[in-house]
């Protein structure tokens, strides 16, 4: 067997190759040519991956020609082999020393090659299974031992590395093609001026997805939500609309409206929805066969349709109004209004010889309206930071690997001292990034009872410095409060976030005060104010919003991160603001606490 230095510096090399943009195949084939490099005794090493049929399919090995057959005619049947089905269902390594002696190998090309010997691996990452590799030779035993299986084992693990890698590309890749196609989508039905428009660019991407010119919107009624008023269809369509009459499809739209899910079954059917309101159902069809559509496509031509709905819900109302103008009947809409920065649902109808508007305040809607988006920005924090934690890990992960394995050389044992510092270090970065992955998580786990005053007054001391290294002032008012179920570090986190934020916003000699007190019977408020210029209208509806900054320097996190802390805490963060300062108020509800 050949050396271990020699076997580190296979690995290390299938890693630097690995981690280029070289083609699958390329990398594989470096895998399998180090597997029999390393296995001197090894006559033939094939790497096999699933077809959608069940079957594996050579794709590379070392030879690519055995007995004038190619690697890539030869399939591998679990439901014959049942070798392979083992493997594929323990995921785990099989050696076959003497095959005459073991039932499990398909008999055709154990006899046809002459297989006296046999070590089937799989291609595996945690429950994902990616491929197949088979070790055999030609009629001479390999007699392999434990360590040489392993180190066929360490290269089939970068083997999967690979083929994962290869996934995720492809996954980026077409996600970056779906939100593009999704924009321009987008961007198109913008400048649609009618109903009819709007519905052209819809069918036209909806056939680039779905691969069928059969389409037509069927359009319901706006007054009574349930009768099909009027039929859209594609320009391509080689179906009348006498065709699509004669498919008595009618009671499987009615199933779409009521359910406003997908059908798939027989015609594809997407519900037109608009703020909750089905406004018809999209139907695509196939002409002498039925449609086989996956998952992504059935959720990118959902996506399209969702896309379409605003526009023709908006281009019908602008129909409406059209109308309304010309018949003088009432119209319904909604206002900001500028003197007292109200909103108001506004009805006017015409009365006599003028009309009668009738206002109601509807502030407190829109307040609701705006912190579900800022719920929807803290999922996005999540979603970011799962994806960007992802990407780091990845290659410190393999850094780490690395370091431990020649950590256990003993030519470096003088070194160790430097080796344990750098792994070190990379186990506190993987801490850093478990707790950046926290903030964006709502789960409610790790929270117990704790006194909110305790927790200030244990970072006052810090606050301290920081206002009088900026010539500032700290005051701190705690009342007495009940104890809440929190988590420690975010409470800390949150507070540190609002009053650096704080004092970034005052100049020198103001004060910052920090209090806390009860508010009613079932709410403990912590309020930090500070005396700075207050928060301009613009800015106020953006705070709390993923990397959105007014600062120079900033990262746009902090507020973001406030707003994920106060949610997993059922806690709601309220913001009064004005020329003599801003004040951030963090409601608990003390009810939920005491549950």
């Amino acid at each position: 067997m050949v050396s271990d230095q020699t076997r580190y510096s296979r690995l290390a090399n299938i890693t630097k190759i690995i981690n280029t943009k070289l083609e699958l195949r390329d990398v594989l084939q470096r895998v399998t040519m180090a597997i029999s490099e390393e296995i001197v005794r090894c006559d033939a090493v094939g790497i096999y991956l699933p077809q959608e049929d069940g079957t594996f399919r050579g794709f590379a090995g070392k030879p690519e020609t055995i007995n004038g057959v190619t690697l890539d005619t030869q399939v591998i049947d679990p439901e014959i082999d049942l070798l392979a089905k083992e493997v594929i269902e323990t995921k785990k390594t099989i050696y076959i020393p003497d095959t005459s002696k073991d039932h499990r190998p398909d008999p055709r090309p154990v006899n046809a090659f002459k297989i006296k010997s046999l070590l089937a691996l799989p291609i595996s990452f945690g429950q994902e299974l990616f491929g197949l590799v088979f070790l055999f030779d030609y009629g001479i035993p390999m007699n392999l031992t434990d360590s040489e299986i392993q180190s066929v084992e360490a290269y089939v693990n970068m083997a999967a590395v690979a083929i994962q890698n290869t996934n995720n590309l492809k996954q980026k890749e077409n996600l970056i093609a779906e939100k593009q196609l999704l924009l321009n989508v987008t961007r198109d039905l913008s400048m649609c001026s009618s109903i009819q428009e709007s519905f052209d660019k819809c069918f036209f991407y909806l056939e680039q997805i779905l691969e069928s010119k059969n389409m037509t919107a069927h359009l319901l009624d706006p007054l009574d939500k349930t009768t099909i008023k009027t039929t859209k269809l594609s320009k391509g369509c080689h179906w009348t609309e006498a065709d699509w009459t004669e498919k008595s499809y009618e009671a499987k739209i009615q199933e779409v409206i009521q359910t406003k899910n997908i059908d798939s079954k027989g015609l594809l059917m997407i519900p037109l929805v608009s703020i909750g309101e089905v406004l018809g159902v999209i139907v695509v069809g196939k002409e002498g066969k039925a449609h086989n559509y996956d998952y992504s496509q059935l959720q990118l031509a959902k996506s399209i349709v969702d896309a379409t709905a605003p526009t023709f819900s908006n281009l019908s109302y602008m129909d409406q109004l059209e109308s309304i103008v010309e018949e003088r009947t009432t119209v319904h809409f909604e206002v900001l209004s500028t003197a007292d920065e109200y909103w108001h649902e506004v009805i006017a109808y015409p009365y006599d010889d003028g009309i009668c508007c009738i206002f109601k305040n509807i502030t407190e809607k829109k307040k609701y309206e705006q912190e579900l988006k800022r719920l929807s920005n803290i999922d996005l924090i999540g979603q970011m930071a799962a994806g960007i934690s992802h990407e780091i890990r990845n290659p410190m992960t393999t850094v780490l690997g690395f370091l431990q394995l020649l950590k256990e050389e003993n030519t470096y044992e003088k070194h160790n001292k430097y080796f344990h510092l750098m792994i070190e270090e990379l186990n506190r970065a993987n801490s850093i990034i478990t707790e950046f992955l926290s903030m964006g998580n709502t789960r409610k786990s790790d929270l117990q009872m704790l006194d909110l005053n305790s927790i200030i007054h244990d970072i006052i001391p810090l606050i301290k410095i920081d206002t009088y290294n900026q010539n500032k002032y700290i005051q701190v008012d705690t009342n007495d409060i009940p104890e809440l179920l929190l988590n420690r570090n975010e409470i800390r986190q949150l507070l540190m976030n609002l009053y650096r934020n704080g004092l970034e916003a005052m100049n020198t000699g103001k004060v910052l005060t920090i209090s806390t007190y009860k508010e009613g019977q079932n709410c403990v408020v912590l309020a930090v104010r500070d005396q700075g210029k207050g928060i301009r209208p613009e800015v106020l509806e953006k705070l709390g919003t993923p990397f959105y900054t007014t600062k120079d320097n900033g990262t746009g996190l902090g507020l973001g991160v406030c707003y994920a802390i106060a949610a997993r805490h059922n806690a709601k963060i309220e913001i009064q603001t004005g020329s003599e300062g801003t004040t951030f108020f963090v409601k608990f509800n003390y009810e939920n606490n005491k549950k």
